[in-house]
């Protein structure tokens, strides 16, 4: 999973510890959000399928901040930037590998992904979620709910995995408490998402 981690600055604000498929950092002490990218992640790649979304209101796409860790997108609230924010949206692209375990199918990313990180965090807790109105008759996803209980675990967090046919999106949103990921706005970037062009096929 991706992570982004900044933590622990003695003040009333809260730092992220972000999970999607990119980032991971254990510096508890940074008094920014950091980003470090995964060894085995390639930056920069695309799928020949475009993921379509709806943008929260009051967010804009930060091109330059995606560009920067070398993932799809970054949405961030207007005026904030990923290494101060209290909330993000991180999309990032996979591309299908059938020699390569872990990127054959859907449910082989999403199974390495999260014992990956849990062996990062034993003591992590998750439970299902998915999006009330994404249709699996035209999008094939997995979907889950990480919840933090202690300092040093990932910010809560929801992630939407989806296979495109040639790869997968790893869609996170971050947020500082976990009655923040049942806000409607976020419920309703979630059921925007589609595939452009995109026929239905199971991997």
């Amino acid at each position: 999973m991706a992570r982004l981690n900044g933590f622990g600055e003695k003040t009333m604000k809260k730092h992220l510890i972000v999970l999607s498929i990119l980032f991971f950092s254990s510096n508890v002490c940074a008094k920014e959000n950091t980003v470090h990218i995964g060894e085995n992640y390639q930056k920069e790649q695309r799928s020949i399928y475009s993921l379509n979304y709806r943008i929260p209101a009051g967010w804009e796409l930060n091109k330059d901040e995606a560009k920067k860790i070398g993932i799809e997108a970054v949405l961030l609230p207007k005026g904030i930037s990923l290494s101060n924010t209290n909330k993000v949206i991180t999309i990032a692209f996979q591309k299908k590998d059938l020699e390569m375990t872990g990127l054959r199918t859907l449910q082989e990313f999403f199974k390495v992904d999260m014992t990956n990180t849990l062996n990062m965090f034993p003591d992590l807790e998750s439970q299902g979620w998915q999006p009330s109105n994404l249709n699996p008759d035209k999008i094939f996803f997995m979907s889950i709910q990480i919840n933090k209980h202690k300092e040093s675990e990932p910010s809560p967090s929801r992630v939407l995995f989806i296979d495109s046919g040639d790869g997968y999106y790893s869609i996170t949103l971050t947020v500082s408490s976990l009655a923040e990921l049942d806000e409607k706005v976020y419920s309703m970037f979630f059921n925007s998402i589609s595939l452009k062009n995109k026929p239905f096929t199971k991997s």
